[in-house]
């Protein structure tokens, strides 16, 4: 991942046809790309910007104005509740002393005020998706400013590790928390990071794990020459983990699985008496497991598979397996 100043302020960019959202819808023709998309991520496949077109930077002195409003509503609201103690509680009026309360206002109202003078800002984002990388631009300030560039090459990743958590609370479904990292060949990982408040995977539209899912497409179909190579090759495409198994191999009508002593034991597929998911876990239960004891199963962990995409599209093409669908674990 690299970081760097652009100087294209003041350059828009007009999605070509067939270019859409990060959700795969088309792209509102309100959205203002202010930065041309990076030659280096190749061909554009899907963009996001959170500027419009008419959008313009709020003046300082009306950020200041905003702030100070909101922190003289935040601290006649602790005073309101300072009042209403006194008046309906009388026993802890002690309690509800005016510095105490004097203080807890003027801490909260500063915390607002600069929240709110923070969120007037102008820090507009665009997000572009390549056929060969991707890129997040920032621009803070103003229409003038230089755009701060987050550029990922997939030529310089060697692998995608991802992962996802539903949280409950007494078996009631609270949020999803997201994980897509990839592993860079030299430098600081790209991470993208996050959570949403979706049971079934579709936040509202704008939300950044759109971005993460296209990413992920766009990076599964740029490895899939590599994977097709392999495949001709070998007659298997391998997947490499931590622990035991160290892999697993995908080929056509079966599995194979890599131990760390470096043995392999394969399983075909037309043997498995079961292939189910449970708490991000692959299970494929098999007559033979005398090489791993678990319940007759083998275990293979999503969030340890690199390219886990890439490793169900070749479930399904290479091995036949498809009955899998949103893998999460449970918390």
């Amino acid at each position: 991942m690299t970081s760097e100043n652009v100087e294209m302020s003041g350059s828009t960019w007009v999605p070509s046809e067939g270019v859409t959202c990060h959700t795969g819808k088309p792209i509102p023709s309100e959205f203002d790309f202010f930065v041309l998309p990076p030659s280096e991520i190749g061909r554009v496949l899907s963009a996001e910007s959170s500027l419009q077109i008419s959008a313009q930077p709020i003046s300082l002195l009306n950020r200041l104005i905003a702030a100070v409003i909101v922190s003289g509503v935040i601290v006649a609201i602790v005073w309101i509740i300072l009042f209403l103690i006194k008046f309906f509680v009388p026993g802890l009026s002690d309690i509800a002393h005016p510095l105490f309360f004097g203080i807890v206002g003027g801490s909260a109202g500063l915390l607002f005020g600069v929240y709110a003078f923070n969120a007037f800002g102008f820090n507009p984002s665009c997000t572009y998706v390549g056929d060969q990388g991707i890129a997040k631009i920032h621009l803070k300030g103003s229409r003038q400013a230089t755009p701060l560039i987050d550029l990922l090459k997939f030529k310089d990743a060697a692998n995608l590790y991802t992962g996802q958590v539903k949280h409950y609370k007494n078996a009631r479904y609270r949020y999803t928390t997201y994980s897509y990292v990839w592993i860079l060949l030299n430098g600081k990982n790209w991470e993208m990071k996050g959570s949403h408040n979706s049971s079934v995977n579709q936040p509202f539209d704008s939300h950044p794990w759109y971005f993460a899912k296209s990413a992920e497409s766009a990076w599964s179909n740029y490895l899939l020459p590599y994977v097709n190579e392999q495949f001709a090759q070998s007659g298997y495409v391998e997947f490499p983990m931590s622990g035991d198994p160290q892999g697993v191999r995908v080929g056509q009508g079966f599995l194979e699985f890599v131990l760390k002593n470096g043995s392999t034991q394969r399983a075909e597929v037309s043997e498995m008496q079961e292939i189910s998911t449970e708490g991000g876990l692959f299970y494929f239960t098999h007559p033979n497991t005398n090489w791993l004891s678990n319940k007759g199963r083998y275990l293979v962990n999503y969030s340890d598979i690199p390219n886990a995409q890439l490793f169900m599209m070749c479930l399904k093409n290479l091995a036949g397996i498809s009955s899998f669908s949103d893998i999460s674990f449970l918390k």
